[in-house]
């Protein structure tokens, strides 16, 4: 065999393994997104994940700057409950050396008011790493397909609920 023939069957061969490389790949992102959300308990608070929790927060919350959205169903909603999970979420962030941006969120508007380094802006509202929002799931959810964390409930659980919402995110940052 010439050089030639040895370097073009190589070539074949290299480029069977790279589409069963991408198709393996492919099948595997795919599944992933079609497994079922697993229920999981981590310091007293359900936590919806497709994948490993810690794994995931930590991903997800990856970048040293963090976005983190309050949404408002409307101007005049009620935030004290909200004020407090936003707190304890920075707490858990900055104890982490995360640099948080702020964003209050009315559903329906296209802009967010957002708050860094004190200097308060309107603005179109960035992709959150975390938001916090009044739901019915009493649940933090981490979502594969926008890579947010969802800390989403009424208002009740919001309150009791803000110091383990904290602790479930510095563990996961650990």
């Amino acid at each position: 065999m010439d050089l030639k023939a040895i370097v073009e069957a190589n070539s074949a061969n290299i480029v069977i393994v790279i589409a069963a490389l991408l198709i393996f790949a492919g099948a595997y992102f795919y599944f992933q997104q079609s497994l079922p959300e697993r229920e999981n308990i981590v310091n007293d608070v359900r936590v919806l994940s497709r994948g490993p929790v810690q794994a995931g927060i930590k991903d997800y919350l990856s970048a040293q700057a963090v976005p983190l959205q309050v949404a408002l169903d409307n101007a005049s909603d009620n935030l004290p409950c909200k004020v407090f999970m936003q707190t304890e979420a920075i707490f858990a962030l900055a104890s982490s050396g995360k640099n948080v941006s702020l964003q209050l969120y009315v559903k329906g508007d296209a802009l967010c008011q957002s708050k860094q380094s004190n200097q308060t802006t309107m603005a179109p509202c960035q992709k959150p790493a975390i938001a916090i929002e009044t739901g019915s799931c009493n649940c933090v959810k981490l979502d594969s397909q926008t890579k947010t964390i969802l800390v989403s409930g009424d208002e009740q659980w919001l309150c009791s609920q803000a110091a383990n919402v904290r602790k479930v995110l510095q563990w996961g940052l650990q």
